[in-house]
């Protein structure tokens, strides 16, 4: 995936501002009327990509999705969902108080949580393993027998399952799972049963 936060040379949580600056910038340098070199057009042209995706709002959060789930192959359905979400989210009375409790915790208590959850979290594994199971056409209760290395298990390492029900997508996220999980699927069941080995 290109890196248009790289290519303009700031970082991925930096203003507008600092976009059109950069960009303005980058443009006098590798505009082919003042720039010769044999890269210079190609060079101007991903400096004008870069900032026409992350000059736009709309564009560039779903650009910043894109970069949060490279793993993951969504369709644009699933990034309209997402930016559903995430504006339901944003403009949620509950977000809106977390900022202002979190503006108001001193710098340097928050450094100090950040140090420790790094401490702590920072060399946990985390593995995105693409698991779906499809259950649109299922009509009678199923069991379907998972099986979980015990290293995995005990250094948490996540699992991702999707689960295509009939009354609709499940995202499982799992580092320790119960030793089942039910799918409720209309008229039937799925159950998940765990197994560690």
């Amino acid at each position: 995936m290109i890196d248009y936060y790289k290519i303009l040379g700031v970082n991925n949580n930096c203003s507008k501002e600092e976009i059109r600056i950069n960009y303005r910038k980058l443009c006098l340098k590798y505009h082919p009327d003042k720039n010769h070199t044999n890269n210079a057009g190609d060079k101007f042209k991903e400096v004008r990509d870069a900032y026409e995706i992350l000059y736009n709002d709309e564009l560039r959060k779903i650009y910043d999705l894109q970069i949060l789930f490279k793993d993951i192959e969504l369709t644009e359905e699933d990034y309209n969902l997402l930016l559903i979400y995430y504006h339901k989210i944003i403009e949620s009375k509950e977000y809106k108080l977390f900022q202002l409790l979190y503006k108001s915790i001193p710098i340097k208590i928050k450094e100090d949580i950040w140090k420790r959850f790094k401490g702590e979290y920072c060399n946990q594994p985390i593995v995105v393993a693409n698991r779906s199971i499809d259950i649109l056409k299922l009509d009678i209760d199923e069991i379907v027998n998972l099986l979980i290395r015990s290293i995995d298990y005990n250094n948490q390492v996540l699992k991702i399952i999707y689960i295509f029900s009939k009354t609709g997508i499940y995202y499982l996220y799992l580092r320790k799972p119960p030793p089942y999980i039910i799918i409720n699927n209309d008229n039937c069941k799925l159950y998940l049963k765990f197994y560690i080995y």
